[in-house]
């Protein structure tokens, strides 16, 4: 009767515990902690496989803390189209995330008077802003980029203006390219297309990692071994996850050019996150 009574009392104990975790989803985050991040944008976002590049770098600087990226991505993708299909909201309603980093058009706000599409920029980075923080996540306005110095500085004033608006933290990766770019080579943008070298994807990974307040490495980190997406046709509908690319490709910055990356960083406030 005594086991009995004491196996009763281990299994009365048990659910007490497990009611107790339950009841308490923060400790039971803690024992396996997850920190999740969403990409929404286009070529921008996936060449060089930014989430990638991102999670490979996030690993370094808190290898105690698992790391899992999404991305909804299409080439020539806006936010507004991102929006329009659904699949953002599909996607935040499916699976908490963290971190949602928002990207639109190449350059954007910066464009040709009556660009309807770029005039209603605005409207649809307030509306997936709304809609990100509705699903209790954080959202980041990953700003791209103009080739002329004047012009991107003219960018950089307007997006501070639009992110104190909306209260948005943003990574300003345009203004940093031309801060370092120097160093390293005339620009961090491959020629004739505006895209990102791996250079130009290492350092908006390190701004986005700059930007949660979490410390950036200072020892040159390992390779990031993502998907090739540059000729791949991705879908606006679907995860890029549920969607076949290309071959797979490693990349990693050399000693030196890590250093200036790192020395590109703008100060940034302590944030309050759990990385």
């Amino acid at each position: 009767m005594r086991l009995i009574a004491h196996r009763l009392r281990s299994i009365g104990f048990c659910g007490l515990l497990a009611t107790l975790l339950l009841c308490n989803p923060g400790q039971a985050q803690a024992a396996d902690p997850v920190w999740r991040v969403l990409f929404v944008g286009n070529s921008l976002s996936y060449y060089n496989d930014l989430p990638a590049t991102y999670a490979a770098l996030h690993r370094t600087a808190r290898p105690q803390l698992q790391v899992e990226v999404e991305m909804l991505a299409r080439g020539g993708a806006t936010l507004r189209e991102h929006l329009a299909a659904g699949a953002l909201a599909r996607e935040l309603d499916a699976r908490h995330y963290d971190m949602v980093v928002l990207q639109d058009l190449g350059g954007w706000p910066m464009c040709p008077s009556g660009d309807a599409r770029c005039a209603d920029m605005p409207q649809a980075l307030a509306e997936a802003v709304t809609l990100v923080r509705a699903h209790h996540a954080r959202p980041v306005w990953f700003s791209t980029w103009q080739t002329l110095p004047a012009i991107q500085q003219a960018l950089s004033a307007q997006v501070g203006v639009m992110a104190a608006a909306l209260d948005l933290p943003v990574v300003d990766v345009g203004a940093a390219i031309g801060r370092v770019a120097p160093q390293i080579r005339p620009s961090l943008l491959l020629p004739g297309d505006g895209h990102p070298d791996v250079a130009g994807t290492w350092l908006a990974a390190a701004m986005l990692l700059d930007a949660q307040g979490v410390p950036v490495p200072t020892q040159t980190p390992g390779p990031a071994c993502g998907v090739d997406w540059r000729h791949a046709q991705l879908d606006l509908d679907r995860p890029a996850s549920l969607q076949s690319g290309a071959r797979r490709r490693c990349h990693r910055p050399g000693d030196a050019q890590w250093r200036a990356l790192r020395g590109a960083l703008p100060a940034q406030p302590p944030q309050d996150s759990p990385q």
